[in-house]
């Protein structure tokens, strides 16, 4: 495959001695998407590739019956859809006649992978698989995972040790050793995804997050830690996002005021079980940045959900140090209790926050009308204006 584009427009360096194509235009096209989905979130359908999957793995090993369930798995997990997710891994490991080969520790280490981001299993069914995992003879994973991964390493630790030797504040010298590990993490991802691995392509996603940190320490970039950052948030990575904000740096710092509200809409592309977490991380670090435009209402449902709205993000920015770290530490809970949820909603109410969503909401209720004015009265306006007070009247 072509080394994509996006790579270049994103991170704004030049490396066309690197591209790596196929002559097969579906995988080219399946490229493409599958970078589009580890830098900005975007889903995309593996149904469509599947075909071209299936004939270009043919002679990789993997029974055909295997591949496809697990194609089918990872359709699922790129949709949010994890319970079917989690059925199509078991039928997956269930069609593996040999119980010794990477192919099916790879396939449990979705499962575990997977278990972690539906609640009916957690912690207990991860900790089951595990043991399975670790009871195996045969390597878990996929064997050109391990060579790219390694290339990475390589490359960083060159890189580091150039820094401290030699002036490294040269486009060329950034451009070749980040382009070289770019490239090498699109092929991890790429081949993650024709073995159809959840955790493979995932960890494409971390790595490349951990890489542009690691670089921009190394050559003075701060811009770098900044999209690695936004990674980390889109991966749902809380660990991580709170390490980052312990010692941020001052680019950091200057940095954040006008990024809160994307590392913001980023956490809601990630996977519900993580929401909660990484949403109190950001709400921690960027609540002070926020506009009023971030509106909702603190209903039960929005909490448990992950959905952290105006009402709560005005209150913890109007809170003390105390009681933010009070409200964090509740936030950061994968559920919810309906005492936490009480005490939570009271928060907002006590701190004037749902006062300031509702002046929010009618503000907006006149901007509507304003904007719908120029039309006229006809039917098409009535049932407009109903919507938008249907929206903002509703107690429920």
């Amino acid at each position: 495959m072509a080394l994509p584009l996006l790579w270049f427009q994103k991170y704004n360096y030049h490396a066309d001695w690197l591209e790596r194509k196929t002559d097969n235009p579906y995988l080219f096209f399946l490229g493409e998407k599958a970078v589009e989905w580890l830098l900005y979130g975007t889903s995309f359908s593996i149904a469509a590739f599947k075909t071209s999957i299936l004939e270009a793995m043919k002679d990789s090993g993997i029974p055909r019956d295997t591949l496809s369930l697990r194609l089918d798995a990872l359709d699922a997990s790129l949709e949010g859809r994890y319970s079917e997710c989690y059925e199509c891994l078991q039928l997956a490991c269930d069609s593996i006649e040999s119980k010794d080969c990477w192919a099916y520790g790879n396939c449990l280490i979705d499962k575990r992978t997977v278990a972690g981001l539906l609640s009916e299993y957690g912690f207990g069914a991860q900790l089951t698989i595990q043991k399975k995992i670790d009871a195996l003879s045969a390597p878990s994973y996929i064997p050109l995972a391990l060579k790219f991964e390694e290339e990475v390493g390589t490359a960083i630790l060159n890189a580091s040790r150039e820094a401290k030797s030699i002036n490294p504040y040269t486009t060329i010298r950034h451009d070749a050793s980040l382009a070289s590990v770019m490239s090498s993490i699109t092929c991890l991802l790429f081949s993650s995804i024709l073995c159809g691995s959840i955790s493979g392509a995932l960890y494409s996603r971390s790595l490349l997050a951990n890489s542009l940190i690691d670089y921009a320490s190394i050559y003075n970039r701060p811009e770098l830690e900044l999209e690695g950052i936004k990674l980390l948030v889109l991966q749902g990575d809380a660990r991580g996002f709170e390490k980052r904000f312990a010692y941020k740096s001052d680019g950091l710092r200057s940095y954040l005021p006008s990024c809160a509200e994307e590392l913001w809409r980023l956490t809601s592309l990630t996977a519900q079980a993580r929401r909660p977490s990484i949403s109190a991380a950001v709400i921690k670090e960027c609540a002070p940045y926020f506009s009023d435009d971030t509106i909702g209402k603190p209903t039960g449902n929005d909490l448990r959900e992950g959905k952290v709205t105006l009402p709560l993000i005005f209150a913890v920015r109007n809170a003390t140090d105390v009681e933010r770290d009070e409200v964090m530490a509740i936030l950061r809970q994968k559920e919810l209790s309906a005492k936490d949820i009480d005490k939570l909603t009271e928060f907002a109410k006590s701190h004037g926050g749902i006062e300031y969503a509702k002046k929010v909401m009618e503000r907006l209720r006149t901007e509507g009308y304003a904007a719908l004015a120029s039309f006229g009265e006809n039917p098409v306006v009535t049932s407009l204006k109903a919507i938008l007070d249907y929206t903002i009247d509703r107690t429920k």
